[in-house]
């Protein structure tokens, strides 16, 4: 499943982080936005090795699945269409 995983974090050290570990997993379609191709088993994995990256009490995650209907009805512009980035494994 895909899923679109966003992120708020104040410190530029620990967002740095957390950018860095998105990347190893996912494709980068805005500052702050990653698409990931991830099982929901996968994604609460990396959702905790995150988590390990933040304040809770400033910053936040999200993480959104988008449904195969979803997907198909998504509206992109620029570079890459939806889910069409680079192939990663989650672990």
């Amino acid at each position: 499943m895909l899923w679109l995983i966003c992120y708020d974090v104040s410190d530029d050290r620990q967002r740095s982080r957390v950018a860095e570990t998105l990347e190893e997993c996912g494709t980068r379609v805005q500052k702050s936005v990653f698409e990931v191709e991830a099982s929901s088993a996968q994604i609460g994995r990396l959702a905790a090795r995150l988590e390990r990256l933040l304040d809770l009490a400033t910053d936040s995650l999200r993480s959104y699945p988008l449904c195969e209907g979803c997907r198909r009805r998504a509206l992109a512009s620029g570079t890459e269409p939806v889910g069409e980035g680079r192939s990663y494994e989650v672990v």
